[in-house]
């Protein structure tokens, strides 16, 4: 089962939850992210979404992170826009 049907099954609301398109991206997805008012989204992991983008399209890491900043973050699609979270571990 993927992904993307795992979080529709088992979560509340999951089936109006916004996933990032193509498929390729739900290999980036870390869970579902919720706040105090009962909004949640699904997480993705920062660093894995710009990883892909280098991978799948074929684009400089410098690329990655221009397109991602401007293209993926700076989208909204409304309350359940898909949220990044930054995974990496500080030392």
């Amino acid at each position: 089962m993927s992904r993307r049907q795992q979080i529709a099954d088992n979560y509340v609301g999951g089936d109006e939850f916004l996933f990032m398109d193509p498929e390729y991206f739900d290999e980036a997805i870390i869970g579902v992210a919720s706040n105090s008012v009962g909004m949640s989204a699904v997480a993705y992991s920062e660093p894995k979404v710009i990883e892909l983008l280098i991978k799948h399209d074929k684009m400089t890491p410098d690329e990655a992170m221009e397109y991602y900043q401007f293209n993926i973050l700076g989208a909204y699609m409304g309350e359940n826009t898909p949220l990044f979270i930054d995974d990496t571990v500080l030392e």
